[in-house]
C-alpha cells in the first residue's frame, strides 16, 4: 500500500494543481445536478466541537464502476457553509473520477450556541471527526476501504485552513491539500 500511496499523492498532486488554476468558479448550490458519473449517498456523521455532539449531513459520490474506491476528494466550507457547491466544480469531480476517487461534501450548518463549521473544534478533535465522517461514509456505501482510504482536502476560507491541519496532523493519510481563499497556517 505504501506504492499505491505514492502514486496516489503523485497523481492527486497533479491533479489539484490544476483544479485549483480554474477554482474561482461558483456554482450556485441550488443549481447543483447529479453527477453522472457518480452514485450518490447522503448520510450523516457525528462530530464533537468544543465539548458538544453535532449530527453533520454530509454527501458521498462514488463511481459507478468502481469495485474498490481508492480514495476520497473531501471538500470543507468557510464557517457553516455548504461544501457541496464545491464538490459540483468540475475540477473536483475530474479529480475524483480520474484518480478512481469519491468525492465528499457536507450540507452547511446552523446550530448554536457553537458554529460547527471546520476549524471551531478542537485541533484534538478535527482528526477524530475526518475519522467518524470516513467510518460513516464506509457503513452507507457498502465500501470499507473508505475509512482508512487516502484522502486529497480541499476548502474554502476557513475549510482550506481546516484541509491545511488536517494535512499536518495526520500526513501519512492525506495525499494532497488545497486551500482556496483561506489562511495558510
Amino acid at each position: 500500500t505504501t506504492d499505491m500511496f505514492a502514486t496516489v499523492r503523485s497523481q492527486t498532486l497533479a491533479r489539484i494543481i490544476v483544479g485549483c488554476s480554474c477554482a474561482g468558479m461558483v456554482i450556485s448550490s441550488a443549481a447543483m445536478l447529479p453527477l453522472a458519473w457518480a452514485k450518490e449517498f447522503p448520510f450523516e456523521a457525528s462530530w464533537t466541537q468544543l465539548g458538544e455532539e453535532y449530527t453533520i449531513s454530509h454527501h458521498l459520490w462514488l463511481p459507478d464502476d468502481m469495485p474498490t474506491v481508492r480514495g476520497l476528494v473531501v471538500t470543507f466550507s468557510g464557517g457553516c457553509g455548504s461544501s457541496l457547491d464545491q464538490a459540483m466544480l468540475p475540477q473536483w469531480q475530474h479529480a475524483a473520477r480520474s484518480l478512481g476517487f469519491g468525492l465528499l461534501g457536507r450540507e452547511g450548518v446552523d446550530q448554536t450556541p457553537a458554529c460547527t463549521g471546520p476549524g471551531a473544534e478542537s485541533r484534538e478533535d478535527s482528526v477524530q471527526n475526518l475519522q467518524s465522517t470516513l467510518e460513516a461514509a464506509a457503513a452507507v456505501s457498502g465500501h470499507p476501504e473508505l475509512a482508512n482510504a487516502p484522502v486529497a482536502l480541499t476548502g474554502f476560507s476557513g475549510g482550506g485552513a481546516f484541509s491545511q491541519h488536517i494535512a499536518t496532523r495526520v500526513p501519512s493519510r492525506v495525499v494532497g491539500f488545497a486551500s482556496r481563499m483561506g489562511p495558510v497556517l
